[in-house]
């Protein structure tokens, strides 16, 4: 069941970034995060605001280039406390909790899938950005080990 879902969901991403593509001109990677993105706002709904949204993609991205990319390694103490900031305002007690933790683990699933497929579109540059992102002064929410 669970795998038939996911291969839906891979396939209307990618069937709506295909025409989106030929409609816009953009290049595909932009296209498909954008398609990925309006994919996780609709899981998502309105139980979380736009920085919520935004750690949970970070966190997503460095997980997949983690995946992807030699000596990065993410911390798992970095990386569920970041998470549990994307948690915030949500309880166990809350009668949606279910299904709002359900929405936060698909949509990390999208955005790691996503990482990876960018990165197989281009596996030299999306490395190096990804040090570039590290190394870099305005890189919030860092979730990588140290190396």
């Amino acid at each position: 069941m669970t795998r038939k879902l996911f291969s839906a969901v891979a396939a209307t991403l990618l069937l709506s970034a295909g025409t989106a593509t030929a409609q816009s001109g953009l290049e595909p990677a932009v296209e498909a995060d954008l398609a990925v993105t309006d994919w996780v706002d609709h899981v998502l709904g309105d139980a979380f605001d736009a920085s919520h949204r935004n750690l949970l993609k970070s966190v997503a991205h460095q997980m997949a280039v983690a995946g992807v990319c030699d000596g990065f390694n993410v911390d798992n103490d970095k990386a569920s406390a970041a998470l549990a900031k994307v948690a915030e305002g949500h309880s166990e007690e809350d009668e949606d909790f279910d299904a709002v933790q359900a929405a936060v683990l698909m949509s990390l699933g999208a955005y790691i899938g996503f990482g990876r497929a960018a990165h197989a579109m281009d596996p030299d540059g999306f490395c190096a950005h990804a040090e570039e992102e590290r190394s870099g002064e305005d890189a919030p929410h860092l979730i990588y080990a140290a190396n």
